[in-house]
């Protein structure tokens, strides 16, 4: 979508520059209006540096409506690349939320595999003996504990 704009634009600058000056004043003005020079000013002003440097040779009528088109342009790659910033937090985020159970299940996993582990440990082994004496339901009713042995 940014390359469309980019591209649009360009060829706005090229024709603008180049039907309203002719091939002699072209010759004279010290800065290259060729198409690939007009699109790395253009990557120039994307990228940070915005400057008029390519606008101010131009005549008062030229430099009005190229000015015109370096706003827009400006204003207009800007909102694309803001709502490509957006789309790329959003789909991460979709991605995030819908691995997050597994994520949970397997650390879970790893945690009980390490608790397994120890079942020498006191602690363990009681927690074992409920969950046997409560057909491995590990969540308790209202008002049971678990007790060490």
């Amino acid at each position: 979508m940014l390359g469309i704009v980019i591209l649009g634009y360009a060829n706005g600058f090229y024709s603008l520059i180049h039907s309203s000056l002719t091939a002699d004043e072209l010759a004279q003005i010290d800065f290259d209006y060729s198409y690939g020079n007009i699109l790395s000013e253009m990557g120039v002003w994307l990228a940070g540096q915005p400057a008029l440097d390519m606008l101010t040779p131009l005549s008062p009528e030229t430099k009005f409506g190229a000015e015109v088109l370096f706003w827009t342009f400006l204003a207009t790659a800007y909102f694309v690349l803001l709502n490509l910033l957006i789309a790329i937090f959003n789909s991460a985020y979709e991605r995030v939320i819908s691995n997050s159970i597994s994520e949970w299940l397997f650390i879970r996993l790893g945690l009980l595999l390490e608790f397994e582990k120890d079942f020498e440990q006191p602690g363990v082994r009681a927690y074992y003996a409920q969950l046997e004496q409560r057909d491995g339901r590990r969540a308790g009713t209202a008002g049971s504990t678990i007790t060490q042995e």
